[in-house]
């Protein structure tokens, strides 16, 4: 018997070694999706100011020209956004990023990015950009409610 509480613990003791690795390592893998997140979204900003789009000031700045080329695409996508941002309104870049590319993917492939040469996610940048620009963010509340 004395022999089997040793083996508990010791099993025990690896479990939790186990986990500690598997969390460390879940940290790890985390911080590089976070990496490659960003590096996507900077060569879409790249690629959306090189095919002559927009301007990269700060914030980044759509053309008037591109905004009326897909201006029936972003129109049939701006409820979609404001829907979004009341229901997330604190949603990061990265965020609506990836949900304009979740909901809206195949379509831009074939409106946007073939029709307009982008392969670098400039097409879902555009779309954001055009979205921002038709619908400007409402003005924070102040702190006293009005």
């Amino acid at each position: 018997m004395p022999n089997s509480g040793l083996a508990l613990c010791g099993m025990a003791l690896t479990l939790v070694c186990q986990i500690v690795y598997l969390s460390y390592r879940l940290g790890q893998i985390s911080i590089k999706v976070e990496t490659l997140w960003d590096f996507i979204i900077r060569r879409a900003k790249a690629e959306f100011v090189q095919k002559g789009f927009g301007f990269i000031n700060s914030p980044l700045q759509l053309s008037a020209e591109s905004l009326a080329a897909i201006q029936p695409f972003v129109l049939r996508v701006v409820p979609f956004y404001v829907d979004l941002l009341k229901r997330r309104p604190d949603i990061t870049e990265k965020e609506l990023f990836l949900e304009f590319e979740q909901t809206f993917g195949d379509e831009l492939i074939q409106t946007i990015c073939i029709p307009y040469n982008l392969n670098a996610g400039a097409c879902v940048i555009l779309l954001i950009e055009g979205c921002k620009a038709l619908c400007p963010k409402p003005p924070e509340a102040k702190p006293d409610g009005r």
